[in-house]
């Protein structure tokens, strides 16, 4: 048997894993047998218990295996993954918790209880380093998983926005999650809501089902209002916990004591007189038409999936850029499949000043319809919401890395570039990655544009990486 180095304690990073070859055996026990084939190294029956408690009463995942008394010793790593860890190229996904000193009877706790269903796998680092990994089922790696709670109870709102359509009424979205059976609860409240605390007490304004917007007609008075918005899938419970910035407002929504003036687009200067949008091979191009003379005023575009009546019915998420009214055309590229409007009014008001749209001047008087088939090209300065929505919010994290990293590489805009970067380290943090994560969450852009948030998941990944 060869002499076994003993050394200090500490976690071998998982890209040792990732060259070497591996042998799976589907066998559900061992047959006596074949047991004088297998290596001495070997571990046997591993298990994973759930939900247990540490010294300290933390909720942990406590996973436990035996060595050949003849062979104990020499160093083990633990890793995990939210599949079974049965193949090379699951070994080279799996993420590792732990590196411990082999013994006869062995345990490791997992401290990571979020919800979720988790395998583990335990291998030597003597038959990692020598490329003789062997995987055996209920023996070194879990063919059941450990569940914790149930991953429905973990659904968390994200993309919170709240704004002023009229007077003392108040539009909320969110991002809608691709699934069914989904109830939101709208909390209302005169202070930041960043806790349980305040979400107890908050005003419960009501309840929608598979929605991504509330109206909230129930103010009587003026102030500064915040929102948040939790989640119940149907056979789960409310998720009552908080993110500021993604389920709950960070600023207040300051609702004054008079209704703002609705009024027409001024038309100093030059003036807009006319709007329309088609579709061209790269997009949809957007025309408008002015008279007058002089310096024209910058105005903002926005895209919209329904006709809107005034300025303050556009949320900010809709503002495709800033135009000069001289140059009277745009091309959106490759908008997703849908029906869109297309509206211009003078850039700064939106839902400061109530500016009216007319239909066939300042807003497209027929939507735009973007059939199925069109090709997403990604990469321009107004694609990142549309690349958020159809990665990031539904939990398609690598395709989001992937994307938002070539959406860097392609944008001179400060702001946007830091809010690629700062999703990209939310969905490594997603992903269990959490000193990847940090990597991203510490950029001075992302921590300059996005204080809070970066604060918050560097807080919480370095909170993560202390348990391991």
């Amino acid at each position: 048997m060869h002499a076994r180095k003993k050394g200090k304690r500490r976690i071998i990073p998982l890209v040792l894993l990732f060259s070497f070859t591996c042998v799976a055996s589907l066998h559900p026990q061992f047959l006596e047998d074949e047991e004088e084939t297998l290596p001495e190294d070997i571990a046997r029956n591993i298990s994973a218990e759930t939900p247990a408690r540490s010294k300290d009463g933390k909720c942990v995942i406590r996973v436990s295996w035996r060595l050949d008394p003849r062979n104990a010793g020499g160093e083990y790593v633990v890793a995990k993954s939210t599949d079974m860890i049965d193949t090379a190229d699951k070994v080279r996904s799996a993420r590792v918790i732990a590196t411990v000193q082999g013994a006869e009877k062995n345990m490791v706790e997992d401290a990571d209880c979020a919800p979720g269903r988790y395998y583990y796998v335990v291998l030597s680092k003597k038959a990692i380093l020598e490329n003789q990994m062997t995987l055996l089922r209920d023996s070194n790696y879990t063919a059941m998983p450990a569940i914790v709670g149930a991953p429905e109870e973990s659904l968390v709102v994200l993309g919170i926005r709240a704004s002023e359509i009229d007077r003392f009424k108040v539009r909320l979205t969110w991002a809608r999650p691709d699934r069914k059976g989904v109830y939101y609860y709208i909390y209302r409240a005169q202070e930041a809501i960043t806790g349980a605390g305040q979400l107890e007490a908050a005003d419960k304004l009501g309840t929608v089902s598979d929605a991504d917007e509330f109206i909230d007609e129930g103010i009587t008075r003026p102030g500064d209002y915040y929102y948040a918005v939790t989640a119940r899938v149907l056979s789960g419970k409310e998720n009552r916990s908080i993110i500021p910035g993604e389920n709950a407002t960070i600023d207040g929504l300051a609702i004054r004591l008079s209704e703002p003036e609705t009024r027409p687009a001024p038309a100093q200067g030059v003036e807009l007189v006319s709007i329309d949008a088609r579709t061209v091979r790269d997009g949809v191009l957007v025309r408008w038409r002015v008279r007058g003379s002089g310096e024209a005023d910058r105005y903002s575009l926005f895209r919209s999936s329904m006709p809107r009546a005034t300025s303050a019915e556009v949320p900010g998420s809709d503002i495709l850029a800033e135009v000069d009214l001289s140059r009277g055309n745009y091309t959106d590229p490759n908008p997703l499949p849908g029906r869109y409007y297309y509206g211009l009014f003078p850039a700064g008001t939106g839902g400061a000043e109530k500016i009216s749209l007319v239909p066939g001047v300042s807003i497209t008087r027929n939507p735009v319809s973007i059939r199925e088939e069109r090709r997403i090209i990604v990469g321009e300065a107004d694609d990142i919401d549309r690349i958020l929505k159809r990665t990031f919010f539904r939990a398609r994290y690598w395709e989001a890395i992937k994307e938002l990293r070539k959406f860097t590489k392609n944008t001179d805009n400060r702001m946007v570039r830091a809010k690629a970067r700062l999703f990209i380290g939310r969905s490594y943090v997603e992903l269990g990655r959490y000193r990847t994560a940090l990597d991203y969450l510490y950029v001075p852009e992302v921590k300059k544009y996005f204080p809070k948030q970066a604060a918050f998941w560097q807080d919480f990944s370095l909170t993560r990486l202390k348990n391991y």
